[in-house]
Order: structure tokens, then C-alpha cells, then sequence
């Protein structure tokens, strides 16, 4: 995908979900996510809705996130990777238990909400750390949603999908929701 193309689409991805949290209510903070290249940028959401608490991930050495309030995401420093995180100093870390909706990256996102990362375990960690009714939303291009992936056990299943043409419920087979 071409940067102007990337960017466009990032914009329609970034709106669905502007939308979809305008109408959902009190969800508490929502954790979103520095892009990596590929990714759908989503540093326009607290331009957007600035009454809303936005989270962004910091990564830890022993391959966990932490994620702290951030108002401006032009405050957010060069981290692991070559991500933009939150500076710790600056940023008050959030509890995983009081995040209403994670938005989750990924190479690639099944129909039924199986989520492929990047191999590292670090967004599975966090989910399952988070509550248990929080949102999941699997943030992606529609290129990226395939028909099936493959699923180990500690895989965190997304509740639902966010791409250029909206936000929608996933519903998992029961094998996959187990």
C-alpha cells in the first residue's frame, strides 16, 4: 500500500471508530496504539474525541505492557521497536482492570476474531490481565481479515473487528471461543 493510500485508509479506519465510541457510552479509558508501518494510524481518535481517556502501550523488557493516559499523542517518545510510547514520567499508568475497550494491532485477523501478531505474546498478556467483559477490537485493513488462522490456547480472541468499513461484532465458532 502506497503512504497516501495508507493514510486514507487509516482515516476511514480511525472514523468508524470515532463513530462506534460516540454512540457506545461510558466504556472508562480506551487503549489504542502507535502504528507500526502497515498498521492503521489512529493518532487522530483523541483529536476527535477529546473528552475520552486514550491509553497508549509502553513495552517492558520482559514482554509486557503497561498503558498510561496520554491528552496528545505528539508527546509520545521513540520506544521499543522504533513505536511511539508513553514516557512514564509524564503519562500515569492505567490498570489493565479498569480499560473498557483494547485496540489491538496485527499482521492479520480471522472472521471469527483469532488475532496473529507479532510472535511476542504482548497484547495476549495484556488482554488477559484486562476485565473480562472489556471490549476487544482486532484494528486492521480489510486486506488483513482472512477466513481462518490457526489458534494456540493463550491467544486472546477479539470481540470485534475495525477496518475501512466500520466496527462489527465478531462471533466465534465454539471452538474458537473456548
Amino acid at each position: 500500500m502506497n503512504p497516501d493510500d495508507l493514510a486514507a485508509r487509516s482515516v476511514q479506519v480511525a472514523e468508524g471508530l470515532a463513530a462506534w465510541l460516540a454512540d457506545s457510552g461510558s466504556l472508562g479509558p480506551i487503549a489504542i496504539f502507535s502504528a507500526l508501518p502497515g498498521e492503521p494510524q489512529l493518532t487522530s481518535l483523541p483529536e476527535i474525541l477529546p473528552a475520552r481517556e486514550f491509553l497508549y502501550p509502553l513495552v517492558h523488557g520482559d514482554q509486557s505492557l503497561t498503558f498510561h493516559a496520554v491528552r496528545a499523542p505528539d508527546s509520545l517518545v521513540p520506544g521499543h521497536f522504533g513505536v511511539l510510547e508513553p514516557d512514564p514520567a509524564k503519562h500515569p499508568e492505567v490498570s489493565p482492570k479498569a480499560i473498557g475497550a483494547f485496540f489491538c494491532p496485527g499482521l492479520a485477523f480471522s472472521a471469527e476474531g483469532t488475532r496473529l501478531g507479532r510472535g511476542g505474546g504482548f497484547y495476549d498478556r495484556a488482554l488477559a490481565a484486562g476485565r473480562t467483559d472489556a471490549v476487544r477490537v482486532g484494528v486492521c485493513f480489510r486486506s488483513q481479515i482472512v477466513a481462518v488462522l490457526p489458534r494456540e490456547a493463550h491467544d486472546m480472541i477479539m470481540t470485534h473487528l475495525a477496518d475501512e468499513s466500520g466496527l462489527r461484532a465478531v462471533r466465534p465458532t465454539p471452538e474458537a471461543a473456548t
